[in-house]
């Protein structure tokens, strides 16, 4: 562990890919991460951010034997954690201690194993899954098919099956997110665009064709404002969608050099959103106009601060893939590049204050 100018930097034991917030957990800083080793032996890390000593320690470790691909956490309970692998198997795991404190004289590097509580296995292939923000019992999985499970204490009942496209290899989708202000929608990445669906009646809720140009890599409904959307993608674009008319983004950002690999909105403040892509660039991003909030200046006064980029961090040497806020403050944030370093950061006390006051 060491630092950076302006947080914490943590090199996890193998290369990494995937990284998630230990969403449950509203007290303490804490994120997953998934190794991605070709050979067999793989982990799962539970590291603990120490805003006040600005460390970050390994709290627990877990077996799993295949590359990772996908980390889900569960939105309520702190044990519970949705996996998949490269060969597309995926898994419901109890993880032991997950919940537990950390304590510093204890720490045992090796990996335990996990308990698996459930498969999902829908039609087709799997290539990623998101918790409905709502509660912890749904599921939807994101493939060649977009999946809906309904979880038990020890099984996965698909209650919603649909192909996401008809022809090619675009037909799969990558990714996608649940609608936070519905309890039946769910965005799915498609080919260059992003297709929404209510799964109370099967049918489509939105489908945005051409977001991107290549390919869209990410979607992000904004938690505060209804039929709000960002995405990324190929074209190094940010942008965001309302779903009312959806003919042109009504925002567009453009500060990457290389692909927009991922987006993601403030949990608590939808004026702030965070991407990440290939050229090892997370960009922290003021989207006021379009937020359910304008900032203000510090005397209080109603201004256009303007939209677009505040700050690029700039601690990773590899290609970013994952980002993601943490549960435990809505100022801090964490990144992670391919070779497995692990960057904490923090939004601008500026910032911070034109939000706040």
């Amino acid at each position: 562990m060491n630092f950076s100018s302006t947080g914490a930097v943590y090199s996890a034991k193998f290369k990494s890919r995937v990284l998630a917030s230990q969403i449950a957990d509203a007290d303490r800083h804490r994120f997953f991460i998934g190794s991605s080793c070709l050979r067999e032996g793989n982990e799962i890390q539970l590291v603990e951010f120490n805003e006040d000593m600005m460390v970050v320690e390994a709290a627990k470790s877990y077996f799993h034997a295949k590359e990772i691909t996908a980390l889900a956490p569960s939105p309520v309970d702190s044990d519970l954690l949705l996996t998949l692998a490269n060969d597309g198997e995926s898994g419901l795991w109890r993880c032991p201690g997950a919940s537990d404190s950390l304590e510093l004289d204890d720490i045992d590097p090796r990996p335990v194993p996990m308990e698996r509580v459930a498969t999902l296995t829908p039609r087709g292939c799997i290539k990623n899954f998101s918790w409905q923000s709502q509660g912890s019992q749904k599921v939807a999985s994101f493939g060649s098919h977009l999946s809906v499970f309904d979880l038990t204490s020890d099984a996965a009942r698909v209650s919603f099956e649909v192909k996401v496209g008809e022809h090619g290899p675009k037909c799969v989708s990558k990714g996608g997110c649940w609608d936070p202000h519905s309890a039946y929608v769910v965005a799915a990445v498609h080919g260059c665009g992003a297709v929404g669906w209510d799964t109370r009646v099967s049918k489509q809720a939105f489908s945005i064709i051409d977001a991107h140009q290549n390919a869209t890599r990410d979607v992000d409904y904004n938690p505060n404002k209804p039929l709000f959307l960002a995405s990324c993608g190929d074209d190094r674009l940010i942008k965001f969608w309302d779903l009312r008319k959806k003919s042109q983004p009504v925002k567009v950002f453009a500060g990457h050099s290389h692909w927009c690999w991922t987006v993601r909105y403030n949990r608590f403040h939808d004026q702030l959103v965070l991407s990440g892509g290939t050229d090892s660039l997370v960009n922290l991003w003021r989207c006021s106009s379009i937020s359910s909030a304008p900032l203000l200046e510090l005397d209080t006064t109603r201004v256009d601060s303007g939209d677009g980029i505040i700050r690029s961090y700039t601690e990773h040497e590899e290609s970013i893939y994952s980002v993601a806020w943490s549960a435990c403050d809505a100022w801090v944030f964490a990144s992670l590049d391919c070779s497995g370093r692990l960057a904490i950061n923090h939004v601008p006390s500026t910032e911070k204050y034109k939000i706040l006051l």
